[in-house]
Parts: structure tokens; C-alpha cells; sequence
């Protein structure tokens, strides 16, 4: 399977594997089960490929749940850290976590 190196590859994945497991599902089961079961592979693992430790600024944002603007205020004021790869800026999941402990109150 091909996979595309853009912000959609955890979609494409988990779309591709509940394609290939609704084919694959009793004709009887429900849509609420065939659901719970593409769920249960989900959480299984499968995909799981492309999950990273990098994030890019919005999902950066998303992870500790502020806004964008919020996001670039703590990188440039507070020291938040970000990684330059090649002109694109990515954040590590263990910096933040890092960043948000040194700052509890």
C-alpha cells in the first residue's frame, strides 16, 4: 500500500483498514458492529505506522489544547521548543510534556 507523506495519512490509513475489514465482516452484523470491530482493530494497532512522536504547529496546538496563537506566544516567549526539518516545523510530543511539567502551578 502506498501511503502519502502529508497531514492525511492517519485518515488514509484507518479508512483503508475499515475498507478491508467491512469487506470482510458477516453481511449480518449491524453497523453499530461492524464499527465497534474496525474500532477494536483500530485500537489494536493497525495504522498505528504512521503515528509520530513529531507533530506538526496545529497539532501541536491541539494536543495541549490551545490555540494557534497561543502555541506560537509560548514558543516565542516561554521557550517552547520546535524542531526545524527542511524548512518545516515539528514539534516532539516529549518536548511538550516536558514544557507543560515544568510549568505546572
Amino acid at each position: 500500500m502506498k501511503r502519502e507523506s502529508n497531514g492525511y495519512q492517519s485518515l488514509i490509513v484507518l479508512s483503508e483498514n475499515l475498507s478491508e475489514h467491512m469487506k470482510s465482516t458477516d453481511d449480518r452484523d449491524s453497523p453499530a458492529d461492524k464499527v465497534e470491530k474496525a474500532m477494536d482493530i483500530r485500537e489494536a494497532g493497525l495504522g498505528s505506522e504512521v503515528q509520530s512522536e513529531y507533530m506538526n504547529l496545529k497539532e501541536s496546538a491541539k494536543y495541549i489544547g490551545v490555540s494557534f496563537n497561543t502555541l506560537k506566544k509560548l514558543i516565542r516567549e516561554e521557550g517552547l521548543s520546535v524542531i526545524m526539518v527542511g524548512g518545516l516545523k515539528r514539534m516532539s510530543k516529549k518536548d511538550i510534556d516536558a514544557f507543560m511539567d515544568v510549568h505546572k502551578v
